[in-house]
């Protein structure tokens, strides 16, 4: 097969079927009745696609949203202008450049669960080596084979750069802005989509599919537009601004070379560092003053703090800055890029110490040996998380998952138990973290005692106190150099009321039907005291699961919660959950009463 952009139809290979409210910002591109490209909704008024879908002109081309049945449902839009990259051109290799066009249509979108704009990657932010990315459309599940009917999704990791210039060096190499997608072995990669269509990362626009060779063939990635690169281009013709996003999420110890660039004043530093961001990083601050210095540790999770004095970096998809120290949500087995100055007294914002007679049901949930979430035991031989810290796993041979319990630390102590099985939830969104839920099953079982004890299962026919949480992790204490707590960290955080938890990240995500938020309107505590998948706990009862949160410990920033009551029925239905889990430590009972 020639080296050409992506044919009109694309192709879909190892894709499933996905439900436009999963993905609305998708569009069909028609022209005379026949879909030619896919797109993506950015605006009321605007959609971005692939500069070498615009052959037709403006006036013939209809835009369909808000369905994924191919030939029917949605609503259609006229096309009133399109704005391609000047700069577009197809080289002498026959590869596009600067592959990027914008269209306005004359009917705005009526924005519903069908129909959402998408956030855009910020100018130069990093889409790195290994992170998972998905791609949509409605083309062919073989190379060769008919356009399918319903509109196809497929998970996909990002290539580097170097690695993808080498597998297209015959051709002239991998062009400036475009980014690469592919397994390894073959048979899924930016085929998957059709051109022009969207590849996202983490909920946010960071690709079109533009070309590759043939379709999912072994050692060719497909190829696409690379939205950070021509950001600033997008917000000048359409006025609409990319978004940096801040969850907070898991890393790993994967390899790839991922470049950390530190600003601090008049300052510029850069280092490279191993290490592969599977998911999302809380967003920090920049313009602060300050000095640099330079030093690499290994760290394992992270929380930040509310002082004023100091700052720290940590590695990331993009400029990452935070005024304060921290600690993370998740795991990194990186090197560490740090520029501070703090005082001794620095440490977790509203976390204290608590021993694990208090909190027995918590858990180190461990990747290759190292801390990656909290966990909660449910019984003898089943716990449960966050559906984030496992679907990267599931189907990773090279992984191995386990879990510590009884154990003050993390890293040692206790009693390790290999993780045998993972179920998430079949509804799991990755997007907005709907249904971020799993549980997994251990060997050897837990061996109750005072230090290993299961937590409650909220039932639905009870009512509970919900207006407060207490939350727990293992925290990040920092003072002239950072160190992990030698001591498990809680804190107790207030309910915040839906709307106003909805109201506050209206701009920026979506809080859904199945999630609930805790902190305080002022800041200073919320969910970032916890591990990422560790339990929000009332009475000796789970209500809820870290899920994710912005800004952490700030003012009008609540941390997110999964709402475990709605779930009760789906964790028993896959654990068979016994009866004797609701012994609660009299300990644990009058500190949760008293001791905070």
């Amino acid at each position: 097969m020639p080296l050409n952009p992506f044919s009109p139809t694309g192709q879909i290979v190892g894709g499933t079927d996905v439900k436009i409210e999963e993905v609305p910002h998708q569009v069909a591109l028609k022209a005379y009745g026949f879909q030619f490209c896919g797109g993506s909704i950015i605006s009321e008024e605007w959609v971005i696609t692939a500069a070498h879908c615009m052959s037709y002109p403006a006036s013939s081309i209809t835009v369909v949203a808000g369905t994924a049945t191919k030939s029917s449902g949605g609503s259609n839009h006229q096309v009133a202008e399109v704005l391609v990259h000047e700069k577009y051109v197809t080289n002498w290799h026959g590869v596009p450049e600067n592959d990027v066009a914008v269209m306005r249509v004359k009917n705005p979108f009526k924005l519903d669960a069908t129909r959402k704009p998408i956030k855009l990657f910020k100018q130069n932010e990093e889409s790195v080596p290994g992170i998972s990315a998905i791609i949509t459309g409605w083309g062919a599940t073989r190379e060769g084979s008919s356009t399918t009917e319903v509109l196809q999704t497929v998970t996909v990791p990002i290539v580097s750069k170097v690695s993808c210039d080498e597998a297209y060096k015959s051709y002239g190499g991998l062009p400036a802005g475009q980014i690469c997608a592919a397994v390894p072995e073959g048979g899924k990669d930016a085929c998957q989509g059709d051109s022009g269509g969207p590849m996202t990362i983490g909920g946010r626009l960071a690709g079109l599919v533009s070309w590759g060779y043939g379709c999912a063939r072994k050692g060719y990635p497909g190829v696409h537009t690379e939205v950070a690169a021509f950001s600033d281009w997008i917000t000048s013709k359409t006025g609409i601004k990319a978004f940096r996003i801040c969850f907070a999420r898991l890393l790993t110890s994967s390899c790839c070379n991922l470049t950390i660039t530190i600003r601090l004043a008049n300052y510029n530093f850069s280092s490279t560092c191993p290490g592969t961001i599977i998911s999302k990083l809380f967003r920090l601050l920049d313009k602060v003053q300050g000095y640099i210095a330079q030093f690499s540790l290994k760290i394992h999770s992270i929380i930040r703090v509310a002082k004023e004095r100091g700052r720290a970096l940590a590695p990331g998809m993009n400029r990452l800055l935070f005024k304060v120290s921290f600690f993370l949500l998740g795991s990194i087995w990186d090197h560490f890029a740090s520029a501070m100055t703090l005082s001794s007294e620095d440490r977790i914002v509203g976390g204290a110490p608590i021993d694990i007679t208090e909190v027995p049901y918590m858990l180190s949930y461990m990747v290759n040996g190292h801390h990656a979430c909290g966990a909660t035991i449910i019984n003898r031989e089943w716990g449960l998380t966050a559906a984030h810290c496992v679907t990267p796993f599931v189907h990773n041979p090279t992984v191995s998952i386990s879990v510590r319990s009884g154990s003050n630390r993390h890293d040692y102590g206790g009693v390790l138990h290999d993780v045998t099985k993972l179920i998430y939830h079949e509804k799991y969104n990755e997007n907005n973290n709907d249904y971020d839920i799993a549980v997994f099953k251990v060997d050897p079982p837990f061996v109750f005692n005072d230090a290993t004890r299961p937590i409650k299962l909220p039932e639905r026919s009870h009512s509970y106190d919900t207006s407060w949480g207490l939350i727990a992790g293992w925290g990040y204490f920092v003072n002239s150099f950072p160190r992990l707590s030698t001591k498990l960290q809680y804190a107790i955080v207030p309910k915040v009321n839906k709307e106003t938890c909805i109201r506050d990240y209206e701009d920026s995500f979506e809080v859904t039907k199945h999630q609930v938020c805790y902190g305080y309107s002022r800041g200073g505590k919320d969910t970032c005291k916890g591990d990422s998948g560790g339990p929000l706990v009332n009475s000796f009862t789970v209500i809820g699961i870290t899920s994710w949160g912005s800004d952490c410990g700030q003012p009008n920033s609540p941390g997110v919660y999964t709402d475990v009551i709605g779930l009760t029925e789906w964790i028993k239905s896959k654990t068979e959950q016994p009866r004797f889990n609701n012994f609660i430590p009299l300990s644990a009972f009058m500190h949760l009463l008293f001791g905070f």
